[in-house]
């Protein structure tokens, strides 16, 4: 998936995934965009970064 792809499903998921589409978008082969992401404890998420602009935070629903 490129940047501007996971954009569009994240907005169309209100930035909650569960932890299978997680992992899908988080898959550095899937996604060679990818930046770096950090978990942030006090808020339970992680924010991801791509190399090309993008960033996101997300919330995994169990």
């Amino acid at each position: 998936m490129h940047s501007h792809e996971i954009d569009s499903y994240l907005r169309n998921k209100n930035w909650k995934l569960k932890p299978n589409e997680y992992v899908n978008i988080i898959n550095v082969n899937s996604c060679p965009e990818l930046d770096h992401i950090a978990y942030n404890s006090q808020n339970n998420d992680y924010n991801v970064w791509t190399k090309n602009g993008y960033a996101w935070t997300i919330k995994i629903e169990c």
